[in-house]
């Protein structure tokens, strides 16, 4: 069976595990082999490759708004409000402080529901060590987005970014920098990392 379109691949979950240098994808699709009708199939698996800093980065970006949602910035809202009459000492610790607790946010997938209006996503990650999810946030809630610091539709587009990556990394093989280590002269997996669970859909 052929691989999906990306207009055919439909994410449900991602998780970047980062101590296992592996992604898992949570997923169903589409695929015409023959004729008008296409099969629909689901797909669970774990892939033990780096993923590209392109998908990093897009996960990397939700941090921020995890830890807003946490109340781990609150300092920083307080010190930078009109009425608190900050001085440029507190500002300043106040990013410092801000910069700390984002740096102790991992995220370390998305999970995605719903269509259309009703369509958004739960942010999944860890703090300090500890598992911490958003709430589920919709998509065209503007504010929700404002709630943990985006515009409206940044979430989406970010989530969005997050599809098209896990795409590529899983059908395309689009790979973090060691790829060379991980795959043939083909693009396949190298046959120490191929597994029968490990293949492509279908």
């Amino acid at each position: 069976m052929k691989n999906p379109l990306p207009n055919q691949f439909h994410l449900k979950q991602v998780k970047y595990l980062r101590s296992e240098s592996a992604v898992e994808v949570t997923a169903t699709y589409d695929v015409n082999i023959d004729g008008p009708v296409a099969q629909k199939g689901d797909l669970k698996d774990k892939r033990g490759v780096e993923p590209h800093l392109d998908l990093v980065n897009e996960l990397n970006k939700l941090k921020k708004p995890l830890a807003m949602q946490h109340g781990l910035l609150d300092v920083e809202a307080v010190v930078n409000a009109r009425e608190f009459h900050a001085h440029a000492n507190q500002v300043e610790f106040a990013r410092r402080y801000t910069e700390a607790k984002i740096g102790m946010v991992n995220i370390t997938g998305i999970a995605l529901f719903g269509t259309e209006i009703n369509r958004g996503c739960k942010i999944i990650g860890t703090y300090n060590g500890q598992a911490i999810n958003s709430d589920n946030l919709l998509f065209d809630s503007a504010a929700a987005n404002v709630a943990i610091g985006l515009s409206e539709k940044d979430l989406e587009v970010i989530c969005d970014n997050i599809i098209d990556e896990t795409y590529e990394y899983y059908y395309n093989m689009k790979v973090g920098e060691l790829k060379s280590m991980f795959v043939d002269e083909g693009g396949e997996l190298s046959n120490d990392l191929k597994n029968p669970e490990l293949q492509e859909a279908g």
